[in-house]
């Protein structure tokens, strides 16, 4: 089995992975074309397992959430680890990475949930990542043990740390010490690459409730917590890698989204949280940043341009943030995580629905954000994907891909190494805004109106012709009584 000496010099990255789906051969060929692809490292960015469901209880019941119970968690876990799925753990690779909400086990998940509290999502988490790795430490990938990420998930404090991959030294993975910090030892050669994962999760204060069009009502609140932001900032300032790869659960370069946390979850809607990470990644020193998330159910390139603020500011620098989600589902083949929803007779229209709003999306709304290619196209991708980053050109350039179920290439952008940053002086602040420029109120009005139209004569006015249609049939086709009786049925 192949652990140091790997095929390509390479990380996977992938997101939104619900065990229970059918495994058709589209997630099956997903799956194949990682294995193949023989990285040295799979990182998850988050639903590596759907912990939590929706229970429907029949047509004109509203739907009750189900949270995780730990039974439920290691369960999940064993399945992806079991017989059903061929391709994992990947043979080549080292597997590591972070939770997002249904990892913990709640829907839109936050400190609050116990799960989160005990620390039994964490623990259950990194019990997973240790069962992946057995047979690359068997492989001669080198020793597990003790390491920070562990002893944090038993202190309930996160599921959080550092890995640096050394493409000078065959692939090998430098951990992070049990009293935290970078790597010591990990080099700083033009072929090591760190991966930061952060835990947006345990420490997340819950989102507000209601609209918050101004970012208002996230004033102050948090998604990773003091400590987490202490180990965070200083172990990037250290760190020597050549590439810096920073992966946590939710989009953090997303703007213009729907402005309610409960609806559609980013930082955006803790200003000040997002504010203080483009801080860290910009003013940190750290060579060659980039962002890496999940959780949308699609792909997507976004980036930033970022000027120093105040007056001698100097050249401007971009920030750029790829999302990878979607193994098992994703907008382009019906957004939802559920089974069960795709044995319903109207699932086809559902699914037509579900990838023609997200393209649609795209040209109606200034998600300015969303990087273009030399055509003018927007880099994104509604297909079942993942991501991989190739190192075989550094320490000149390195490149990120999205692929699709047969491998295909449906995203792709080449990074030139950018050199170290001055890290920023005390105090000193990040102006950063979308790579496509501003957005003005009359291009958020446009999109909002064109998606709302699609919404409520595309998608609902079928499901509600669909929910009353009989009604007014029955009434008048059969009379006052027939009208009588279906309604007391329904009531």
């Amino acid at each position: 089995m192949p652990a140091l000496n790997v095929t390509t010099p390479s990380l996977l990255f992938a997101s939104c992975n619900n065990p229970l789906m059918p495994f058709s051969p589209s997630i099956s060929g997903l799956w194949s074309s990682m294995v193949e692809q023989s990285p040295a490292g799979f990182v998850w960015a988050g639903d590596a397992v759907y912990g939590d469901r929706m229970d429907f209880h029949g047509r004109f019941s509203r739907p009750t959430r189900v949270q995780a119970t730990a039974q439920v968690l290691s369960d999940l876990y064993s399945s992806i680890l079991g017989p059903s799925n061929p391709y994992y753990p990947l043979p080549s690779a080292y597997h590591l990475g972070t939770l997002d909400d249904h990892d913990l086990g709640a829907n839109n998940g936050d400190g609050s949930f116990e799960l989160s509290r005990n620390g039994v999502s964490n623990e259950a988490f990194v019990d997973f990542i240790e069962r992946s790795n057995e047979g690359y430490y068997a492989g001669g990938g080198g020793e597990g043990g003790e390491d920070a990420v562990k002893e944090r998930s038993r202190r309930s404090k996160g599921v959080y740390g550092v890995k640096v991959f050394d493409f000078d030294d065959g692939g090998r993975v430098h951990h992070e010490p049990r009293e935290g910090g970078f790597p010591a030892g990990a080099g700083g050669g033009g072929r090591t690459v760190a991966v930061f994962f952060l835990d947006c999760r345990t420490n997340k204060d819950p989102w507000p409730r209601g609209f918050d069009f101004d970012g208002g009502k996230g004033a102050g609140l948090d998604f990773l917590g003091a400590e987490q932001w202490e180990w965070f900032e200083a172990s990037l300032k250290a760190s020597t890698a050549h590439v810096n790869l920073v992966v946590n659960g939710l989009q953090v370069l997303s703007q213009n989204r729907v402005p309610n946390g409960n609806l559609a979850e980013d930082w955006e809607k803790f200003p000040q949280a997002k504010e203080r990470l483009l801080e860290a990644a910009m003013g940190s020193g750290a060579r060659n940043v980039v962002l890496v998330s999940g959780d949308v159910h699609m792909a997507q390139l976004m980036g930033v341009r970022c000027r120093r603020r105040g007056g001698g500011g100097g050249a401007e620098e971009a920030l750029y943030e790829l999302t990878t989600s979607g193994i098992t589902h994703s907008w382009g083949t019906f957004f939802s995580p559920d089974p069960r929803q795709r044995k319903l007779w109207y699932f086809p229209y559902m699914r037509w629905c579900s990838a023609a709003f997200m393209d649609l999306a795209h040209w109606a709304m200034p998600w300015k954000e969303v990087i273009r290619g030399e055509g003018g196209e927007l880099k994104y991708s509604t297909s079942l994907n993942y991501a991989k980053f190739d190192f075989e050109g550094l320490p000149e350039k390195f490149t990120a891909e999205v692929r699709g179920p047969g491998g295909e290439v449906l995203v792709s952008h080449d990074f030139f190494d950018t050199g170290r940053r001055e890290p920023s002086a005390e105090g000193e602040k990040w102006d950063c805004e979308p790579a496509g420029g501003q957005v003005m109120w009359h291009e958020l009005l446009f999109g909002y109106v064109v998606c709302g139209a699609f919404i409520l004569f595309v998608v609902m006015a079928p499901v509600v012709l669909y929910c009353i249609g009989p009604v007014v049939v029955g009434a008048i086709v059969l009379g006052e009584g027939w009208r009588r009786y279906v309604v007391g049925c329904i009531m």
